[in-house]
C-alpha cells in the first residue's frame, strides 16, 4: 500500500493500494519489485510527480474453494521481504461447472484478422484461445522443459464451447504515452457472457487460472481482467 507523503503534499492524504501479480519460481523478483516501487514513489508518480510513501505489503494466499477477490491476506515484513514472503503458490482448480458466466472486469482488448473483437462479435472459443495464448507465452517463459501440446489440444476443444448469453459492451480508456508522446487508446469489451458446453472440461483448468494473469492486449497493464462464475446449469 502506497500513501502520498504529508511532506510532499500535505493536502493529498489518501492512500492507493496497488495490486500486483508475480509471475515466477521464486520470491526474490517480487522483493524486488516492492522495493523499485518503493523508490519510484519516493521520486513522485505521474506528472505532478506526486511523492508516495511505502505503508505495508500482503501476500494473498491462493486457498482450494477460494476465488481471486476472496483469497485470505496476510501482512509482509517491510524489512526482510524475501524471508517473509511465501514461496510462489499453486492455484486450486474447482470442479468443472456444467456453465459459466465470465465478467470482464477490465477492458479486453482481443484481436482476430488484426481486428479488435467488438461486444458484437464476441466468442467463447475465441476468448478462450486468448487466454491459453497468454499461457503459452507466460509457460515458455517462465517453465523449464516447457510443452504446449496441452494448450493447443485445449484449444482446439475451445471450439465445442457455445455462447449461451452476453452483456457486453465497449468502454474506451485513454492514456497517455510518454515514450510515443501521445494518448494511446486503451478500450476493450467490457460486462458478462455466459458460456456452456462439454468442450468446458478441457478447457477449465487454463480459464480458472487464467483470472490471475489476464488476457488480451495490455494484460500486463492490468487489461483484460476477468472472473469466473460457475453455473449449476447452462
Amino acid at each position: 500500500m502506497l500513501v502520498p507523503d504529508p511532506e510532499g503534499d500535505p493536502c493529498a492524504l489518501d492512500r492507493v493500494c496497488l495490486g500486483l501479480i508475480v509471475v515466477g519460481q521464486e520470491v526474490r523478483p517480487a522483493a524486488l519489485l516492492v522495493r523499485a516501487l518503493e523508490q519510484a514513489g519516493a521520486q513522485g508518480i505521474g506528472r505532478s510527480r506526486v511523492p508516495l510513501r511505502l505503508q505495508g505489503v500482503e501476500q494473498a494466499l491462493p486457498a482450494a474453494g477460494s476465488g481471486v477477490d476472496d483469497m485470505p491476506w496476510r501482512p509482509l515484513d517491510l524489512d526482510d521481504l524475501v524471508h517473509s514472503l511465501d514461496a510462489p503458490a499453486h492455484v486450486p482448480v474447482p470442479p468443472v461447472p456444467p456453465a459459466v458466466e465470465v465478467r470482464l472486469a477490465t477492458p479486453l482488448r482481443m484481436r482476430i484478422r488484426g481486428r479488435y473483437v467488438t461486444p458484437q462479435a464476441f466468442e467463447p472459443v475465441a476468448f478462450v484461445r486468448t487466454v491459453l495464448r497468454r499461457a503459452t507465452h507466460l509457460g515458455a517463459s517462465h517453465c523449464p522443459g516447457f510443452d504446449d501440446a496441452a494448450l493447443a489440444a485445449a484449444g482446439r476443444q475451445a471450439a465445442g464451447l457455445r455462447l449461451v448469453s452476453g452483456d457486453l459492451y465497449w468502454r474506451d480508456l485513454r492514456r497517455y504515452s510518454a515514450r510515443q508522446g501521445r494518448t494511446v487508446p486503451m478500450g476493450g469489451v467490457v460486462g458478462t457472457a455466459r458460456m456452456a458446453g462439454e468442450a468446458l472440461a478441457g478447457v477449465w483448468p487454463w480459464l480458472w487460472q487464467g483470472q490471475w494473469w489476464h488476457a488480451g492486449k495490455g494484460a500486463t497493464m492490468g487489461l483484460g481482467r476477468y472472473r469466473l462464475r460457475p453455473l449449476r446449469e447452462a
